[in-house]
């Protein structure tokens, strides 16, 4: 048995290292950072392990720090590492029996916490994407207002969030996914879809329009021709009764002078 002695150092101890590398093939970002209190003797030397590493490139940019408490029992770990900036392109999605999206482009901030005690793990690893740009592959809709919905749909989605939620334990974790990117799809087709409905009642309202204006010009004319077809019936009997008027009146002038007496014919009466 090894007995501790006041103010005692561990046989090995390395204070401070340095790394560098690259990270990501993708898009290589060149990183630098340190490792301190790397020991065998945890007990003796009650400092966290401790990894910093920072690096970045044009807009891109990363954070890692990991913090392990050895000396502690159970022993606890801290772990948080941010990556902003990272360039995402042709990503697809979903498969042949559901809808098929394919991630043109979108930036990602990504972020993660993470702590553990013993075998136990609590953590939250958050995405938020940016100048998102989405396709979906919709030609196996046939239904044309719900396809031009999807499409619009994910042509207004510019920027979504992902959060990733790890509880449980190593050997059990418990994995939750929530995301805002169903409720902003909901309510982005809703939206599309009352505009596609709003433009098929248009279009529907506008063809009625049309044969209402249609069939009120037909109305108008035939009964423009109708009215002009019955005032020239209405003239011609208006001329014809004014002339049978005026025979009936010739006539009847002609019947009461014939009829009147005869004055050269009436006796004379002398008195």
């Amino acid at each position: 048995m090894q007995f501790v002695k006041l103010e005692n150092y561990p046989k090995f101890l390395l204070k401070k290292a340095s790394v560098d590398g690259v990270f990501t093939p993708d898009n290589q970002i060149a990183y630098s950072g340190t490792i301190t209190n790397i020991t065998n003797q945890p007990q003796l030397y009650p400092y966290p392990l401790m990894v910093e590493i920072k690096g970045s490139k044009d807009k891109a940019s990363l954070y890692f720090k990991f913090l392990a408490y050895l000396y502690k029992e159970p022993m606890e770990t801290e772990t948080f590492f941010k990556y902003e900036g990272a360039k995402i392109a042709k990503k697809e999605f979903g498969s042949k029996g559901s809808l098929k999206i394919t991630v043109e482009k979108a930036n990602a901030d990504t972020q993660l916490k993470l702590k553990t005690v013993s075998n136990n793990i609590d953590g939250l690893w958050s995405t938020y994407f940016t100048g998102v740009y989405i396709k979906p592959e919709t030609e196996k809709i046939k239904f044309a207002p719900l396809k031009n919905s999807i499409e619009k749909s994910f042509s207004s989605l510019t920027s979504f969030k992902t959060e990733v939620y790890l509880n449980g334990t190593f050997s059990s974790p418990d994995i939750k996914l929530k995301t805002d990117l169903a409720e902003i799809l909901n309510e982005s087709l809703k939206k599309a879809f009352g505009d596609e409905y709003d433009k098929a009642r248009k279009e529907i309202e506008s063809q009625i329009d049309e044969k209402i204006k249609e069939n009120k010009e037909r109305l108008d004319k035939l009964i423009k021709e109708n009215q002009d077809k019955i005032q020239g019936k209405l003239k011609d009997n208006e001329s014809k009764i004014l002339n049978w008027k005026k025979d009936l009146e010739e006539k009847l002038k002609k019947s009461s002078v014939d009829k009147l007496p005869n004055l050269n014919k009436i006796p004379k009466i002398k008195i």
